[in-house]
């Protein structure tokens, strides 16, 4: 299953695709979703209609030749858009403040600061990546409380390889009324090879 979290609105198809790799060979793929099965076809897609507002669980799993499984969970967001708690005009107040961070490098764990802050705050995560990667986000910290000019996680570089890291800030509304993004503007030091950099 692709990504971590889904948005989907009642009432319409939503498609899923199941893949998977293995040294040896795949056997076979399923998909559950909220502990019940779901057909996939010959390309391992999946539909599905949801027909109620809320999360739904969708798990994924793989089995090799060897009979040795794995599987992966993401959560599926249900709303309803012509619901009077989807209208909601402001989206979340974000800001990454990067001021503490001498020259973009971190050697040690070091506090992000910054602002999340709204009534309907459902979550917010920071999320790095390295600058020259493949574009994949790893997740370093996820919270649920709004904060105002202050602590929003911590990034320990302990946890990656030395290189230069774009971050990236996104928050979620409660009833997935608003989705917004940002991304941090850090400096890079590629003559520093102990240490990691971040960029944006």
């Amino acid at each position: 299953l692709q990504g971590d979290e889904y948005l989907a609105h009642i009432n319409q198809e939503f498609v899923w695709q199941v893949t998977a790799t293995d040294n040896l060979k795949v056997e076979s793929l399923q998909l559950e979703v909220n502990n019940l099965p779901v057909a996939l076809d010959k390309n391992a897609l999946a539909r599905f209609t949801p027909d109620v507002v809320g999360d739904l669980t969708a798990v994924a799993i793989a089995t090799d030749t060897a009979g040795n499984t794995a599987q992966t969970t993401v959560i599926v967001k249900v709303i309803d858009p012509n619901s009077p708690e989807f209208n909601d005009p402001d989206a979340p107040e974000i800001n990454l403040d990067l001021s503490n961070l001498v020259e973009g490098v971190i050697t040690e764990t070091q506090s992000i600061m910054g602002t999340v802050d709204d009534s309907n705050l459902d979550y917010y995560v920071l999320e790095v990546t390295p600058i020259n990667g493949d574009g994949e986000w790893l997740e370093i910290h996820r919270g649920t409380n709004s904060v105002v000019s202050g602590v929003i996680g911590e990034i320990d570089p302990s946890l990656l390889l030395n290189d230069s890291y774009q971050l990236r800030l996104r928050a979620m509304e409660s009833k997935i009324i608003r989705y917004q993004k940002r991304r941090s503007r850090l400096l890079s030091n590629a003559n520093t090879s102990s240490r990691r950099s971040w960029s944006g």
